[in-house]
């Protein structure tokens, strides 16, 4: 099914990666997200964790994945989580100080096992190695795609735990700062990437088409829009998913919440692509309701919060309802969604209300009262 345009999962969360497996709980297809958890200073997040879904909206939080306590060449800044499955295995491909790595696990949820070393080394190439996505051409082979500056594709191994870097193909596009993910749609070829400082409010996605991967590329802009005026900024590393046997086309990216300062604590949304006939893609909008300057977005002081599942800021004093904290304090939350679905947290800890409501009316954002239960 389409996601509702810009629905958010409500928990700090960056560079998300979706996709959609076979669950192995159930036998069906499921959602799945991987994604950076945020909220740290510094993005000094150590940890990796995996979020699934039925249908993009009621999100369960799956567990921990991977600890840097388990990864014996490096030790913070776990990052920008990839994902792959080979044959019957699952391959993780994430940034450690600055270099990618590998972990491997017969089941979507985990436990994944790191390599003994990185995957692609500091002083391998030049550059900053960062923000992994894995790219299968048509001859089924899978390319790692990674970098800071400096863009690099290069085929990965047999066992996927192992990359060639004697055979690295190098397009850095103008203005590319990092994250780029290659896909396929029809005779199509697409990349999409972020350019400026992640730290910035001008940190966003642009894009390019080509009729082959390894031809002259064509760029059209940028994907995402921004709105400093309800502090949607940001609006940059993403993943982008298709629902199998249809043509939908779903964009995961992450903005800010500016109100925690620097870019550490970015919020994941969901958008659909439209295509138009010559293959470019339609701009994605913002909401347009104003934030309540008097109150403020986010009016909770209690910085434990960083932790939890974030409060909406598309906020404005008609426009939201009250909901509670672990603390007891009022807040006030919002959602900006095309249908009458709110998106919702599960798992260990949290606890949310009204899964479903009545249909906004045209001029109001879609609602809901949210309890938020202070982790165990």
């Amino acid at each position: 099914m389409p996601a509702p345009r810009h629905t958010p999962l409500h928990r700090y969360l960056a560079d998300p990666a979706p996709i959609v497996f076979d669950d192995p709980k159930t036998g069906s297809p499921r959602y799945f997200l991987y994604a950076t958890e945020d909220g740290f200073d510094d993005w000094g997040s150590r940890t990796f964790r995996v979020y699934t879904s039925k249908d993009l909206v009621d999100w369960t939080d799956g567990g921990q994945i991977l600890s840097l306590d388990d990864v014996p060449w490096g030790d913070e800044h776990a990052w920008a989580p990839a994902i792959l499955k080979h044959g019957d295995k699952y391959y993780l491909y994430f940034v450690c100080e600055g270099q990618i790595g590998a972990a491997w696990a017969d089941s979507p949820y985990g436990p994944f096992e790191s390599t003994g070393r990185p995957l692609v080394a500091k002083d391998d190439l030049p550059g900053y190695h960062i923000d992994p996505s894995v790219y299968t051409d048509e001859e089924g082979d899978d390319w790692l795609v990674w970098g800071n500056g400096i863009c690099y594709s290069a085929p990965l191994g047999e066992d996927r735990l192992s990359v060639d870097l004697n055979a690295v193909w190098q397009w850095t596009p103008r203005g590319f700062r990092e994250a780029m993910w290659y896909f396929k749609r029809g005779d199509t070829y697409y990349a999409t990437w972020s350019e400026n400082d992640a730290r910035e409010a001008t940190y966003q996605v642009h894009y390019a088409t080509s009729d082959s991967l390894h031809g002259q590329w064509s760029e059209h802009g940028v994907l995402v829009e921004q709105n400093p005026a309800i502090n949607v900024v940001g609006t940059g590393h993403h993943g982008i998913l298709h629902i199998p046997g249809t043509d939908e086309w779903i964009l995961a990216y992450h903005c800010f919440d500016p109100g925690y300062g620097n870019g550490y604590c970015r919020e994941t949304r969901f958008a659909p692509l439209t295509f138009y006939d010559d293959g470019t893609i339609e701009q994605i909008g913002l909401p347009t309701t104003a934030l309540d300057n008097r109150t403020g977005h986010r009016p909770i002081a209690d910085r434990r919060m960083a932790r939890m599942p974030p409060l909406m800021d598309d906020c404005s004093p008609v426009a939201c309802g009250p909901c509670h904290t672990h603390s007891g304090r009022f807040a006030r939350t919002a959602h900006a969604a095309r249908p009458a679905v709110a998106t919702r947290m599960n798992g260990p800890g949290l606890e949310s209300d009204q899964a479903r409501m009545p249909a906004p009316s045209p001029c109001h954002p879609l609602l809901t009262s949210r309890r938020l239960m202070e982790h165990g």
